[in-house]
């Protein structure tokens, strides 16, 4: 029988895994005119981008990082979004990210913007 420690290790383990095969299928080329598609033609199934998603958000919260690294891969090879489009959105993502985290630090009080402005002699 197998302790809680092992199927962590062989959870992690599964995932880089995963990860490794995903970031070695990247560099095999894309067929020429591949990539570009307008934006009214772009298709792929959105509940699967959804759930994917969030297993990225539940997955990246655990462990503290941005989920943008693992959200890029996705779109390109599991959902085949162009690649300007995956980085716009990424891009997008973090900015809106960033302005949530801004005004949750500026509410907070870890922010104080007169004192980085007048650097003490105000």
């Amino acid at each position: 029988m197998a302790n809680v420690y092992d199927v962590k290790v062989a959870i992690v383990g599964a995932g880089s895994a995963g990860i490794s095969i995903a970031a070695v299928l990247m560099f095999f080329p894309k067929p020429k005119g591949s990539e570009h598609v307008e934006v009214e033609q772009l298709a792929f199934n959105r509940l699967y981008a959804v759930m994917l998603s969030f297993i990225v958000g539940i997955a990246s919260g655990i462990v503290g990082a941005a989920g943008a690294f693992i959200i890029v891969p996705i779109m390109l090879v599991i959902l085949k979004v162009p690649t300007r489009i995956a980085i716009g959105s990424s891009v997008a993502i973090t900015f809106i990210s960033s302005i949530g985290a801004t005004v949750g630090k500026v509410m907070g009080g870890a922010y104080a913007p007169h004192s980085i402005a007048c650097d003490g002699h105000c």
